[in-house]
């Protein structure tokens, strides 16, 4: 069962006066900490290609994350995550009634994201979904057990 945290009126107080006074003029930008870059597609993606694509990101970009349409996997979202050099792709939900759609969003070290260059990297990806019986002979793993 999860436990809930209970907290007094004065902690709430406290804690409301400090994020109001965050909240002035000052001259230091958030923004400045990093910049972003973000790709959509309504094209799946190839798994090869955009692993490919994702080792070969430069080290610049220290977190991504999202949703990827794969051609390998088209009734399932799945999800992005990177943090540093670690990267993991899982299977996620079906789709349902949503539409397919990759949707990545990308930071990085300030002046460190070739954009142009990641637009043609990640289009590079998309292909067409196979015909359905390829794609169900690619999601169907079988192993031979001992008698």
């Amino acid at each position: 069962m999860a436990q809930i945290a209970s907290t007094s009126t004065q902690h709430t107080s406290m804690f409301m006066a400090r994020i109001r006074e965050h909240e002035h003029e000052h001259e230091h930008d958030h923004g400045a900490a990093f910049a972003s870059w973000s790709y959509t597609s309504d094209r799946p993606l190839s798994l090869k290609a955009l692993r490919r694509v994702m080792i070969d990101l430069p080290v610049a970009i220290f977190r991504a994350k999202g949703i990827i349409a794969l051609a390998e996997a088209p009734q399932r979202r799945a999800i992005l995550q990177v943090v540093g050099a670690r990267m993991t792709v899982t299977l996620g939900d079906p789709w349902g009634e949503t539409a397919p759609t990759t949707q990545l969003v990308f930071l990085s070290t300030p002046g460190n994201l070739e954009t142009d260059a990641l637009q043609s990297a990640f289009d590079a990806c998309r292909v067409e979904l196979p015909a359905e019986d390829a794609v169900m002979s690619q999601q169907t793993w079988m192993r031979e057990v001992a008698a």
